[in-house]
């Protein structure tokens, strides 16, 4: 059952194990979710946090015609959004970089706008110098409160400029430290999926790609509306557990440096939650103990929308001791399994993923054949699934890698909704912000589902 601890009421964490016991004289792995759910957004909508933006736009020459006018009017739709509060700027690059605009107020969007529409195509691809540059102009000009992210797009890889995959992810690292974080948009087949997710990750942001021009419309609209319901930020998880328990994580979050047993997690809106389900394994257990003698406690830090510290603390519950036979017989949490098969899906992803990426299409399809069968009643992950067959199927090497990467991250770090039932129908989410909403195909429009 799960136990709750709310120091400020609007916020809660819930801890849920999947059985309530352990099994007397064996070791026991116990599953144990952690929940950590927000409040539903004000009546004020005004009172959110100020945006800073930086929009970095990649005009190259492959980015010539429908793809660089399909960026620009979703990069015009982000500005049109913004409030009085928010600033944005504007940088394009090709071999070179250009600061289209400065960080400029909001009430200023005719000037932005303007800006925007004189970007035109270019060369090569210098996509680190675009980021830095962006970050650099947010570091430079931060504000005492606010949201400060970069926004990435890029239809290609980094020939100009840095191009080590390692050095440029260090760099997002360390402006995310500082408050600059980062969220990319790859768009095409020819973008390294590979980069632009590292630097998401490390910039404590969001990936997102788009198979053509015309499906960068959902998840621009996604990150927009994330960013403006956004309610905790700086999130981290510790577990707190005595030196016999093994603690794995099973979410791919990542751990905070200097910290033991301490996770990043992701920004938390408002009515959504973030998630990470841990396997919890204990040592042998006497016969005859009657409950758990091992306290484990898992808190979450982070700071509000008006940077007030948030701490929250749970205790997992106390276990019984039964018998291996009677363990094997009680119902696992329904809610816990199905969030159990979504990463376990994601680890088949990456499986397929390699197999793509050295040419083994036997072995994909092989991999893949066995997911289908395994997550079958799973609406999502099935889903997913049956895209990758069909991808394999067609032999489209560089869009089932993308697929698979960016489904696999999806269902690793999502966030998810306070009230998601164990079994659900993925038309039921329509109604949901769409930074909620699951889709079968990431880099396409759930349109054209």
């Amino acid at each position: 059952m799960p136990t709750t601890n709310e120091p400020q009421p609007a916020f809660r964490l819930l801890l849920t194990c999947d059985r309530p016991a352990f099994a007397a004289g064996h070791d026991t792995t116990l599953r144990v979710l952690a929940r950590i759910q927000a409040p539903e957004a004000p009546v004020d909508a005004s009172k959110r946090q100020p945006l800073h933006l930086a929009l970095v736009l990649d005009r190259s020459g492959s980015m010539s015609g429908v793809p660089l006018q399909e960026a620009k009017r979703c990069a015009r739709h982000m500005l049109d959004g913004l409030a009085p509060g928010d600033r944005a700027a504007i940088f394009a690059f090709d071999d070179e970089v250009l600061r289209v605009a400065p960080l400029t107020p909001a009430s200023e969007k005719l000037t932005l706008a303007s800006a925007l529409a004189m970007i035109e195509s270019g060369g090569s691809t210098n996509l680190h110098g675009g980021w830095r540059a962006g970050a650099d102009e947010l570091a430079a000009k931060a504000a005492a409160d606010g949201i400060h992210r970069v926004i990435l797009l890029s239809d290609g890889c980094a020939n100009a400029g840095e191009t080590d995959l390692e050095a440029i992810a260090g760099q997002c690292k360390a402006f995310g430290k500082h408050g600059i974080s980062t969220s990319t948009y790859g768009l095409g087949n020819d973008f390294n999926e590979g980069l632009m997710l590292a630097m998401a990750s490390a910039g404590r942001g969001n990936a997102y790609y788009g198979q053509t021009a015309a499906d960068l419309g959902e998840p621009f609209a996604a990150e927009f509306a994330l960013l403006t319901s956004l309610c905790a930020r700086g999130l981290f998880l510790k577990v707190h557990a005595p030196a016999s328990v093994g603690v794995k994580l099973r979410n791919d979050y990542e751990c905070v440096q200097g910290e033991t047993m301490a996770w990043h997690l992701p920004d938390l809106a408002f009515a959504s939650e973030a998630w990470a389900l841990f396997e919890l394994t204990f040592p042998l257990n006497a016969p005859g103990d009657d409950a758990n003698p091992l306290p484990i406690t898992i808190s979450v830090q982070a700071a509000t929308i008006d940077s007030t510290p948030l701490f929250l603390m749970g205790t997992v519950p106390d276990l019984s001791v039964i018998v291996r036979s009677q363990g094997e017989t009680r119902a696992v949490d329904p809610l816990i399994a199905q969030r159990a098969l979504e990463l376990d899906a994601a680890d088949a992803l990456v499986a397929v993923r390699a197999a793509i990426e050295t040419d083994d299409w036997k072995k994909a399809k092989r991999l893949v054949a066995a997911a289908a069968k395994r997550f079958a009643r799973h609406p999502w992950a099935s889903t997913i699934i049956a895209t990758m067959q069909r991808l394999i199927s067609e032999r489209d090497k560089r869009l089932a890698v993308k697929e698979a990467a960016f489904s696999a991250r999806r269902m690793q770090n999502r966030l998810a909704s306070p009230h998601e039932p164990p079994s659900f129908c993925m038309a039921e989410e329509a109604d949901l912000p769409v930074f909620l909403q699951r889709k079968s195909e990431q880099g396409k429009s759930r349109r054209d589902h």
